[in-house]
């Protein structure tokens, strides 16, 4: 099903498992979370906003499971020039949306697509989450196919996350469904 985030246009509880650690790591898109409308609060203005969460799976591996470390991140569903999805976007690709573009990406494509992540670990009062602050380009020959990747639950939340907008649950609900298949990796420089 797409995903369209288009020029124009609290939160669900999920749990990625171990946090990743800090640091830049490889990384590869497996999963975006249409996470529906959410009311968020910012500078004390309360919306309804179109939410995803979108998750990838880091080159490092958490030594006790031998499993790939997950990083995830919540975004407003649009492109709008001052959006995050769309600052993210455009960095990751290295280059700016089209009018064309603007007018709806499907955000699904960006599924197996390769990029570097920048983890940062940060400790507030609701817990310690692993939040990913930058999303660059992939560096050349440094391809990374998904591994058996488990999608991730979602449970709807009345808690308002406005004071952590990207916080994991880690009492939340543990991944379940079976494992996809290797994502085919491409050599294309600009992924989407």
């Amino acid at each position: 099903m797409a995903l369209i985030a288009k020029k124009t246009g609290g939160g669900g509880k999920y749990d990625l498992g171990p946090l990743a650690p800090n640091g830049m790591h490889r990384a590869v898109c497996v999963d975006i979370i249409d996470l529906g409308m959410q009311t968020t609060t910012f500078e004390g203005k309360t919306r309804e906003r179109h939410m995803v969460l979108m998750i990838w799976q880091l080159d490092k591996r958490d030594t006790s499971t031998n499993k790939r470390y997950l990083a995830g991140k919540r975004y407003n569903l649009s492109l709008n020039e001052a959006a995050t999805l769309r600052k993210d976007l455009e960095s990751w690709r290295g280059k700016a949306f089209t009018p064309a573009e603007e007018e709806g990406f499907d955000v699904n494509k960006v599924i197996g697509a390769n990029c570097q992540v920048i983890v940062q670990q940060v400790t507030k009062s609701t817990g310690t989450y692993a939040n990913v602050l930058t999303v660059a380009p992939r560096a050349p020959g440094q391809a990374l196919a998904a591994e058996n990747y488990k999608p991730v639950v979602v449970e709807e939340s009345d808690s308002d996350d406005s004071d952590d907008p990207f916080a994991q649950d880690p009492a939340g609900l543990a991944s379940v469904g079976g494992t996809t298949p290797p994502v085919p990796v491409t050599a294309d420089d600009i992924p989407f």
